[in-house]
């Protein structure tokens, strides 16, 4: 039976074994990463796509013998932090994606080193308390013109102090908040309408904290085209856990949140997230 490159048809995702103990034994994870990284370094399609490549590319031209065998495994955690878990590298660049036969999956190899370091007690307390979105969107709605006038690039008081306490770069644009949520402003909503089509619209922590004008935007979208529409949100859908290698809070979200849209969809809403 021939061989298909990854790249030629749909990619499969295997399902992420992270409750298998062999998901975090330090050895065979770092055998796998040796293998994966030694594969990309003989590829190098995605120099381009985010900073974990350059910078591994960079540890292996750089060593002894320009080799990975020459690169020691402690160094392999700058090239895990900076990956976002964006999926690009598996989705469009990747060659060697299942059904390849060398079965590569690097964002769920970065995701498996930060469960790991979770496990070890190594993730940050910090980046723990900023994912935190809908405990901190509630609290800095509430002083919403505090909080943005403190996160300007241009405030030269808080911004070098959240530099140095809070690892955020003083130039990054931080997103705003605003007084009134977008599930606050469409709460009495109850519009009805005639048309077949239902669409429930789960907005995402960020929408509703942070630009409700988006989904305000979809609402009128939907308007226009006479589809009834409710939105629904319960709790941030855990991707800012999962990129910090907390499966299990990104489970448990889950979890509540697919039970509660089930409703929904036994009464024929199709599920929208913006």
């Amino acid at each position: 039976m021939s061989v298909k490159e990854g790249s030629l048809g749909a990619p499969i995702r295997h399902p992420v074994d992270w409750e298998n103990p062999e998901f975090v034994d330090e050895k065979l994870l770092d055998d796998e990463m040796r293998r994966v990284f030694d594969i990309c370094h003989g590829c190098r399609r995605c120099f381009n796509l985010c900073e974990s490549f350059p910078k591994l590319f960079d540890l292996i031209d750089e060593s002894k013998s320009g080799e990975l065998d020459s690169v020691e495994s402690k160094n392999f955690k700058d090239v895990v932090d900076a990956c976002t878990l964006c999926d690009m590298c598996f989705l469009t660049k990747c060659p060697y994606v299942p059904p390849h036969e060398f079965n590569l999956d690097f964002p769920h190899l970065m995701l498996r080193y930060r469960v790991l370091e979770r496990k070890n007690k190594k993730s940050s307390l910090i980046d723990d308390q900023l994912t935190k979105t809908d405990r901190n969107g509630k609290f800095f709605s509430k002083f919403s013109n505090l909080a943005n006038w403190s996160t300007k690039t241009s405030n030269k008081i808080t911004r070098p102090v959240m530099e140095m306490f809070l690892k955020i770069d003083k130039e990054a644009d931080l997103p705003m908040f605003y007084k009134d949520t977008l599930m606050t402003m469409v709460e009495n909503d109850k519009a009805i309408s005639t048309s077949k089509e239902k669409v429930v619209i789960f907005p995402t922590c960020f929408v509703n904290y942070n630009n409700p004008n988006l989904g305000l935007v979809a609402k009128k979208i939907f308007q226009k085209l006479k589809i009834d529409h409710q939105f629904f949100y319960d709790v941030c859908c855990g991707m800012p856990q999962l990129e910090g290698g907390d499966i299990q809070s990104v489970k448990e979200k889950a979890e509540s949140t697919s039970s509660k849209l089930k409703q929904y969809i036994d009464e024929g809403y199709k599920v929208i997230s913006i």
